[in-house]
């Protein structure tokens, strides 16, 4: 009989272009999502293309007014911010270091589900397409103007996302017709250690 881990990577090769769900997540921070909605198996290139499509479209008149700057800021925060993204998408930015293994890719190989740095968590990465946050969990933000403000904007523009599930921080998540419970993550993480 096949693991939830096995199920789970099976289920990860179909699932491109697909949505995963995460219920009750707390991040690091100890902010919580009461839900989370993720496309995943969207390649990353892809996703910088969209955002350099999507600010080169910018009305930048309409930028400078409704975040109060003059019109040459916004032109070179969208000049620095594509320039940046090429960088990304001709790989000539310092790749970080990745201590992850790749556990489950869609059939076009674009990975999905990793196990953390030492077998201790599983990570699920995608596009964040919408967040629920629980209120009570926010920290108190200052208030953010003018130029940092519209960079904020821009960054908002590639939404790449891991998110990493331990025991614990996490109700449950729904991927291709599946569902796992922070039980399943205990037991998925065990059979990684005991194959490692």
């Amino acid at each position: 009989m096949n693991s939830k881990l096995q199920k789970l990577i099976a289920a990860v090769d179909t699932s491109g272009g697909r949505f995963a769900h995460i219920h009750g997540y707390t991040a690091k921070s100890g902010i919580v999502s009461t839900i989370v909605e993720l496309r995943v198996g969207a390649t990353y290139s892809f996703q910088l293309q969209q955002a350099i499509t999507k600010a080169d479209l910018l009305n930048e008149k309409a930028m400078s007014e409704k975040y109060g700057i003059d019109i040459v800021d916004v032109q070179q925060c969208i000049r620095a911010k594509v320039d940046s993204w090429d960088k990304s998408l001709k790989g000539t930015h310092k790749k970080k270091a990745d201590y992850t293994t790749t556990l489950g890719s869609t059939s076009r190989g674009i990975a999905v589900v990793k196990a953390g740095k030492d077998n201790e968590s599983i990570i699920i990465t995608g596009y964040k397409l919408f967040v629920r946050y629980d209120e009570s969990t926010l920290p108190e933000s200052k208030p953010i103007e003018g130029v940092k403000r519209f960079k904020r904007y821009l960054d908002s523009f590639v939404a790449f996302r891991p998110y990493t599930l331990r025991p614990g921080n996490f109700e449950k998540v729904s991927i291709q017709g599946m569902t796992i419970t922070p039980e399943d993550v205990f037991s998925m993480l065990e059979e990684l250690r005991a194959t490692a």
